[in-house]
């Protein structure tokens, strides 16, 4: 039995469990508000510079079709 000033173990997972799960929707807030934001736009600079490449690549491809091989 509990003594009497602590609390049942049942209420005690329950808090714990609500701590617990206070923790994950405060997780969760971070990850939308900071972390996919910056993600989206550090992709869509990645995505860029890829693009770039290539077109530099095809370029270079297309080079080579118009010179006679050695």
């Amino acid at each position: 039995m509990p003594e009497n000033n602590q609390k049942p173990i049942s209420e005690q997972l329950k808090e714990v469990g609500t701590q617990i799960e206070q923790e994950l929707k405060r997780a969760v807030k971070i990850i939308e508000e900071q972390v996919v934001p910056e993600v989206r736009e550090k992709s869509s600079t990645a995505l860029r510079d890829v693009s770039q490449r290539l077109a530099k690549l095809a370029e270079h491809l297309d080079s080579l079709k118009s010179k006679p091989p050695e």
